[in-house]
This record gives structure tokens, sequence and C-alpha cells, in this order.
């Protein structure tokens, strides 16, 4: 590597992120002073992933005109890679309970909206059995039950 010294970002409050030249010597950043085996088998131009003492390691080539000149190697404690995806699957766990309590509240309600009408039409059915055909269904905003409101008490005008 020549030229300008490389820069890189921080790597946050867990892990290491270190540039590695093909010696392979630590250039910049954090990690070990010399290459472990993710940095020399990114050399060969693969990524390379593995575990080494305690740490999820990842390596990945840095090419310039078809040629690896360099290698980013970053490591993170295995046990703040488990609390991550841990607190991952429970934010989504959270958000699953909490879109199928809103889906049971909406179908209640709305299984409410539609059974009230038609409990209405089946209290004035059993009036009218019982031989009072002076009741009146009532209308109802759905449609279908609308329609057969009216036609109960179009029946009910003709046979009084």
């Amino acid at each position: 590597m020549t030229g300008d010294p490389g820069e890189l970002p921080t790597p946050g409050t867990v892990g290491h992120l270190g540039l590695y030249d093909p010696a392979p010597r630590l250039r910049a950043g954090t990690g070990p002073r010399a290459g472990d085996a993710a940095v020399r088998r990114s050399f060969g131009g693969v990524i390379a992933r593995t575990r080494s003492g305690g740490e999820l390691v990842v390596a990945v080539p840095v090419s310039h005109d078809e040629k690896v000149i360099g290698v980013v190697r970053t490591s993170s404690a295995l046990s703040a890679v488990r609390t991550q995806v841990l607190l991952g699957w429970a934010a989504l766990l959270g958000a699953a309970v909490l879109a199928l309590t809103v889906g049971v509240f909406v179908a209640r309600r709305q299984a409410r909206a539609l059974a009230r009408p038609l409990e209405d039409l089946s209290r004035h059915c059993r009036a009218v059995t019982a031989g009072d055909l002076n009741v009146r269904a009532a209308p109802s905003a759905i449609a279908e039950i609308q329609q057969v409101a009216l036609t109960h008490n179009d029946m009910l005008h003709s046979l009084s």
C-alpha cells in the first residue's frame, strides 16, 4: 500500500475494525498486529468469516486493478452479536404480538357491527312469530342487511 494512509470509520462501541497490507500487518484501525487466518485467506480474494477467541471475525479483500491490495477485518464479541440478534427477535416478536392484538380487536369490532343488525332482525322475526304484526325492522348501514330489513317490513305491511 502506497500513497495516503488508510482511513477507517470508528467501529462503534463493540468490536474492532482494521486495515491490513499484504505483509499482512495492521496499517490502520484496531485488531491483531499481524493478520490472522481470516486476513490471510482474504488475500486470496475471498470474504472470510471465522470465529476466533470468542469473537466473530469477517475479513473482506480490497482490490485495485483486479489485484488484492489490502484487507479490511472487523470483529465483534459473539456475546454482543448474540445480544443484538436476540433484541432484534424480541422486537419482531413484540411487533407480531401487537399486530395480532390489533387484528383481533378490529375483527371483533367488525363482527359486532355485522351481528348487531342481524340480531335486531332476528328479534323482530320472533315478535312476528309471537303474533305482533306492528313491529318493524330498524334500518341498517350495511346494504345487504338493509335490503333484508326492507323486505321484512314490506312483508309485514302486506300481512297486516
